[in-house]
């Protein structure tokens, strides 16, 4: 192996080990090659438990998809793969995660392996429900509601009175921080996603 591409894959296998995001090296039959810390914290397995061929760290219903996605990339290995798939943890619970998937081709245009990242969405998809019933408790409220970023105080959210109060539309209140509307706040004023005036 020519030592420029040696030192590159070094390099490369350094910063998938220090990723947050999980990160998976499989063979074309679907066998792990590599797995990142990421990615045991993920699934709540050590690198040896999930490194097992006992560990199948893909949901039972999909496993029919990891074969239709190794079947598409192995037709077409130069377009990659975005699919939303489950996952298992080693505690049984389902994760559902967005699969970022591409090939990797040897010199004779064959598939050596796969690289993959996987995206939890299970939080996002919490976090999405959470903001849903926040926006509903911010119309429906009486008075005026004012949702602020807590470091900065960049407005994040806001109630038809809040904005009406302050005599702007709400995309243009959206655009400020509690700064720009009441100077008596700064950064180090405590309190100020609590409070505008």
């Amino acid at each position: 192996m020519d030592k420029p591409i040696a030192r590159l894959d070094e390099s490369i296998s350094r910063l998938f080990d220090v990723t947050p995001i999980p990160t998976v090296i499989t063979c074309p039959k679907g066998h792990l090659l590599y797995t990142n810390p990421a990615l045991c914290k993920f699934l709540g397995y050590s690198r040896d438990e999930i490194m097992s061929h006992d560990v199948v760290m893909t949901h039972p219903d999909d496993l029919a998809l990891n074969q239709r996605i190794r079947s598409q990339l192995s037709r077409e290995p130069f377009t990659p793969i975005q699919v939303e798939k489950r996952y298992r943890h080693k505690k049984g619970h389902t994760l559902i995660a967005q699969l970022n998937i591409a090939a990797d081709v040897n010199e004779a245009g064959r598939v050596h392996h796969f690289v993959s990242q996987i995206v939890d969405m299970t939080a996002m998809r919490k976090s999405h429900a959470a903001e849903l019933l926040l926006n509903h408790m911010v119309k429906k409220c009486s008075d005026a509601i004012y949702v602020a970023e807590m470091e900065y105080g960049h407005i994040l959210n806001c109630n038809e009175l809040a904005y009406k109060r302050l005599g702007y539309s709400k995309e243009e209140l959206l655009q400020l921080s509690v700064i720009d509307i009441n100077p008596r706040f700064s950064k180090e004023t405590t309190g100020v996603s609590m409070f505008v005036g």
